[in-house]
């Protein structure tokens, strides 16, 4: 079989610039659980939107989301990770897409 490195090829934190963040990224539906919790509105994942259960602030604001992922990041800087928030991170809320989800320009 190839070998596709040099067995002295070595990767590590020199191997970037001063200041470059290293990061990982979920999605609410790949971590959140308790699907029918929370004030949850239904989602293009079969899970349920946290913030705006209906898909637009119309439908309303779901505090206890807010309250969720404001404990959320106040957990992770606690242990000196700093959270970078995504607008949208594949999980369209339900309501939206029966409006045409990102093919309706209201969407974007």
């Amino acid at each position: 079989m190839k070998q596709l490195l040099r067995p002295s090829l070595t990767l590590g934190r020199h191997s970037f610039p001063p200041g470059f963040t290293f990061g990982a990224a979920s999605a609410a539906y790949q971590i959140e659980g308790a699907w029918n919790e929370g004030g949850r509105g239904p989602s293009i994942w079969d899970t349920f939107c946290h913030e705006h259960p209906a898909g637009s602030l119309k439908g309303g604001i779901n505090h206890e989301g807010i309250k969720h992922y404001h404990k959320l990041i106040d957990e992770l800087r606690a242990n000196g990770i700093k959270p970078f928030v995504t607008l949208f991170h594949w999980d369209l809320p339900q309501g939206l897409q029966e409006h045409g989800g990102f093919a309706n320009k209201q969407t974007l």
